[in-house]
């Protein structure tokens, strides 16, 4: 279900100038002067409480795209034509936790009905694109995991990744979070759902330098993607012990969500202290992140002494007097917006102070496996170990920034014409460590891995991990 919501907040479409929408069956239009209108609510929404709306884009840079999506607003338009104009504003903030949800018309034209689906998911590397993991068994089809996907129906994977991405809002100037959401399945749901798919795939394919072209009939559709979705392992943690690795426990940690989590961290690190685990690896790849509070009590028994999960966190604007307009899905008037003052805003949270230990500690080896899946409260947490400890990073760049992200209080503002409404966060999280050498970057590895270890099952042993190979190296 968690990819399923993902989808919904960051609707991966494609740009107007090469996408067909004749077949969108929205019949709804919105004139001009209302969408000029929540065009106008939604710069001034932005100005009055985003919390670093200028920190990877100039005031003048975003002036200028407002003053020219008004300029295209000159005639009648459906909701999803409405929400590419916006979402691609919003995803030059470099903000992943901002975006903006489609109307409800447009998301039932996009998804709702049953198209068929690529039937695999699809990689990102170095700007290609590639095949990663089956959705539907190729059976004896002539494709297979690592394929490189030249083109698609016809149309060159290279220009549609280009599209797909100008829409998907990601931290920084980095691409690494915004390719997690297109690798996990919103490029499938919304190639379909763009370009009403029926029939089979037109695919040429390349692999060890041979080129060839090759029909795909696929079994898959909407309707079948969101039960196999579903049906997911919904366990967040768990740990395990490879035969092929001694003394090493995989603690895998798919987010920061799970409850009695005091307990569950506890029995887990008095097992390892029971099994005299020398060393630890600690598995946040494609861990989205969630409470801070669970990802602070498991520092406690990682780093021996007090420490600081965060450096601060500030705003622009008051978020309770600020939440509160919009409470209960009010629409408030721009002149209600207008009085609010903007100035610097602190809050304490607990987050933000000193931590106690807790008595047990494990006192072995820690590594962190991370990757482009690995955001927000989980990229902060791997910021914190590195700084506090002499843990080793193994992957690739981590979707969250490693200056720190947005996120904190949440605020879902409803533009009072169309209905899109924009997922605002309204504090920034600092986070510890020092600043990247390379602004608006992701956490960057100690040592980075070849991409086909994210090809693989993070929970396979290192006979099968490459990840899980190179730890096993550095351990010997």
């Amino acid at each position: 279900m968690r990819k399923l919501l993902t989808l919904l907040f960051c609707l991966v479409t494609c740009s107007l100038q090469s996408w067909s929408f004749e077949n969108h069956k929205d019949s709804t239009l919105f004139d001009v002067s209302k969408l000029r209108a929540d065009l106008t609510y939604l710069k001034v929404v932005l100005e009055k409480a985003h919390p670093s709306l200028y920190r990877y884009v100039s005031k003048d840079s975003l002036d200028q795209m407002f003053d020219q999506t008004s300029l295209k607003l000159n005639e009648p338009m459906d909701a999803l034509k409405f929400w590419q104009l916006t979402q691609t504003i919003v995803a030059k903030i470099g903000c992943g936790h901002t975006t903006i949800i489609p109307a409800l018309q447009a998301r039932k034209g996009l998804w709702e009905d049953n198209y068929l689906l690529l039937p695999f998911y699809i990689s990102i590397q170095d700007n290609r694109l590639f095949i990663q993991r089956y959705i539907q068994s190729p059976g004896k089809s002539d494709y297979r995991i690592k394929d490189e996907i030249l083109s698609v129906n016809g149309q060159d994977t290279r220009l549609i990744l280009a599209q797909m991405r100008s829409l998907v809002s990601s931290d920084g100037y980095s691409n690494a979070y915004r390719d997690y959401k297109l690798e996990m399945g919103s490029f499938n749901l919304n190639y379909a759902g763009l370009n009403k798919n029926t029939s089979d795939f037109k695919v040429v394919l390349r692999r060890k330098g041979a080129t060839w072209t090759t029909t795909i009939s696929s079994r898959v559709t909407t309707k079948t993607y969101k039960e196999i979705e579903q049906n997911e392992d919904r366990d967040l943690i768990g740990v395990s012990y490879p035969t092929d690795m001694n003394s090493v426990a995989i603690l895998r940690i798919k987010g920061f969500r799970y409850g009695n989590f005091l307990q569950k961290n506890e029995m887990i690190f008095r097992e390892l202290e029971a099994k005299k685990i020398e060393t630890l690896i600690l598995d946040l790849r494609n861990n989205p992140g969630g409470r801070s509070d669970i990802a602070i009590d498991l520092m406690k028994y990682l780093v021996g002494k007090k420490f600081r999960f965060i450096k601060n966190t500030d705003g622009v604007v008051d978020f309770g007097r600020f939440s509160a307009l919009f409470k209960g899905n009010r629409r408030p008037d721009l002149s209600l917006l207008e009085q609010l003052p903007h100035r610097p805003f602190q809050r304490t949270y607990d987050s933000d102070k000193r931590q106690d230990i807790h008595k047990i500690q494990f006192k072995g080896k820690l590594f962190l496996l991370i990757n482009e899946g690995t955001y927000s409260t989980s990229a902060l947490l791997a910021s914190a170990l590195r700084s506090q400890t002499d843990c080793l990073l193994v992957g690739t760049e981590t979707g969250g920034g490693a200056l720190g992200c947005n996120g904190g209080a949440v605020v879902n503002v409803p533009l009072p014409a169309t209905g899109q409404e924009l997922v605002l966060p309204l504090m920034w999280t600092y986070a510890i460590g020092s600043r990247p050498s390379k602004p608006g970057t992701g956490v960057l590895p100690d040592y980075e891995v070849d991409w086909g270890a994210l090809m693989v099952d993070s929970q396979s042993q290192a006979k099968s991990d490459p990840l899980l190979l190179k730890i096993k190296g550095l351990i010997n």
